[in-house]
Formats: structure tokens, sequence, C-alpha cells
């Protein structure tokens, strides 16, 4: 049986495709989301589901793991 390894590292226009965390938080409560896609795609995404781009950074492997186990949905972002 042959496996198929799929890169983590896709390039799409020049970025990488990863999963992005992105924070929003105001005095009631803290979102957490986690979003496919190249930087831009993450962006444009984001803004156009909440208007405006919350705080964000790239999962970290263990992050990814935990999310896995706790069963939290990616989203994907559109290519552009």
């Amino acid at each position: 049986m042959k496996v198929i390894f799929e890169s983590p590292f896709i390039q799409r226009n020049g970025y990488i495709e990863q999963v992005w965390r992105v924070e929003y938080q105001n005095k009631f409560f803290n979102q957490l989301i986690l979003v496919r896609g190249t930087e831009p795609e993450a962006r444009a995404y984001m803004e156009s589901e909440m208007g405006f781009m919350g705080r964000y950074r790239a999962c970290t492997e263990k992050e990814l793991s935990a999310a896995n186990v706790l069963k939290l949905p990616i989203y994907i972002a559109p290519k552009l």
C-alpha cells in the first residue's frame, strides 16, 4: 500500500498555506477561530465575516494536534 504524504507547506501566490489562530476580544467575550489558507486569504475571509481582522498568528504543531483532539472546526478561507 502506497502512502501519499501531503506537505503541510503548500505555496500559492508566493504565500504558504497555514492554519491561522485568530483571536477576537472585547469586554464581554474572547473568541478563537482557526482558519486554513494563506495569510491574504485568511485576512480577507475574516474581514468579510467579522468586519475586521483580529490578532492572528500561525498555529504551532502542538496547537494543531490539540485542535484535532478537541475536534475544533478549522474554517477554510476561499482562495484568492
